[in-house]
């Protein structure tokens, strides 16, 4: 005997399937992942930071500016290309950051691709895709 359901409760299965089943827009972007190294009780050094900016598109200094008002702390591009933070931060601590970096700042939010660039738009910045043409006003950059 099949059990037959109101379309209230057939919208409820469709909606608790789909949150059962969120798929991580990042998990399709393969990047490379950050070389963390903890100098002291109070610096972390990001070693392949300019390399790892070039490989997603994006300014150094923009990137920095994020991971330092994300963490709430001092960084600073060194003369190596490294990442100076002051703090001391595990691996995955700044791989969890770095995605959502990705997520909010790189990814097309309507295909998922990381074909992106940022422009500036009058007084806004905006993320334009190169794969399907979309744009999104970001809050800062």
């Amino acid at each position: 005997m099949t059990d037959i359901h109101s379309y209230d409760e057939m919208l409820d299965i469709i909606f608790q399937a789909k949150q059962a089943v969120k798929v991580d827009k990042i998990d399709n972007f393969k990047f490379k992942l950050p070389n963390i190294v903890i100098q002291g009780p109070r610096r972390t050094l990001f070693t392949n930071f300019v390399e790892w900016c070039n490989h997603i598109n994006r300014l150094p200094q923009s990137v920095c500016n994020f991971i330092s008002s994300e963490l709430s702390c001092v960084c600073s591009i060194a003369p190596e290309n490294w990442l100076l933070i002051a703090g001391s931060f595990r691996q995955n601590q700044m791989e969890s950051l770095l995605k959502k970096y990705i997520r909010q700042l790189v990814l097309c939010s309507q295909c998922c691709s990381p074909n992106t660039s940022i422009i500036k738009t009058n007084k806004f910045h905006v993320i334009k895709c190169h794969s399907c043409s979309s744009e999104k006003t970001i809050d800062s950059y």
